[in-house]
């Protein structure tokens, strides 16, 4: 039986692909990947890993992860976040993973919730395990993208609540996207809180923030 048979067509492109991603797709994704040693960032005092730059095919495919209905996208960068995170030089901490959540109300609407996963099949690939109600959103916050950083803290306020009891061991949180790590920080903060160990972050994309001076400044 001939292989066109099985092929599909790319979620990104729409041209037929054997795999998942057409090669084209999966090359350029891969393309946006950060250096293998860059630095972890430190975002409103939590240290983040960031896996991609939010640009260019990394960016069309969150978009489309979040906004075109295709849940197993997550999946598909889940699975290579972990396997970047096997081969960094990173400390084997024992780390149980928490992904950021929704509010019930955005989930209902979105059918699911693109960081949980991301988050599920990064612990598949890691071994790390997976704590699902580790965190709940308990205020529906506006988009928060056109927000300032000040304006995205005062909408964040109070947003997340502790769900089942974490263990006294290192916490990961992943996201799709960490941008100013305002969300981030009050998710550490509310595990915390609770009793967890140190919280860090796993992240798919940040964008290259322009930290220019400004002209008026």
């Amino acid at each position: 039986m001939k292989l066109w048979l099985f092929s599909h067509r790319c979620p990104l492109c729409d041209r037929r692909a054997s795999t998942y991603l057409c090669a084209g797709c999966a090359a350029a994704i891969e393309q946006c990947r950060r250096h293998p040693q860059s630095p972890v960032e430190i975002c409103a005092s939590v240290r983040v890993h960031v896996w991609g730059s939010y640009a260019g095919a990394l960016r069309r495919a969150l978009e489309v992860l979040k906004y075109k209905q295709r849940p197993e996208l997550g999946d598909w960068l889940g699975e290579r976040l972990g396997r970047w995170w096997l081969n960094q030089d990173k400390p084997p901490l024992a780390f149980q993973v928490v992904a950021v959540p929704l509010h019930p109300s955005r989930q209902a609407q979105r059918g699911y919730n693109q960081a949980d996963r991301i988050a599920r099949a990064f612990c598949q690939r890691t071994g790390f395990v997976y704590r699902p109600h580790g965190l709940r959103r308990i205020v529906a916050t506006p988009a928060l993208h056109g927000l300032d950083p000040e304006r995205r803290a005062r909408a964040l306020e109070q947003a997340f609540a502790v769900g089942t009891a974490p263990a006294v061991r290192p916490v990961l949180l992943v996201d799709d996207i960490c941008t100013t790590g305002s969300t981030l920080a009050r998710c550490a903060a509310a595990l915390l809180k609770a009793g967890s160990g140190a919280v860090e972050a796993a992240v798919i994309a940040r964008p290259a923030l322009d930290r220019r001076p400004r002209a008026d400044a």
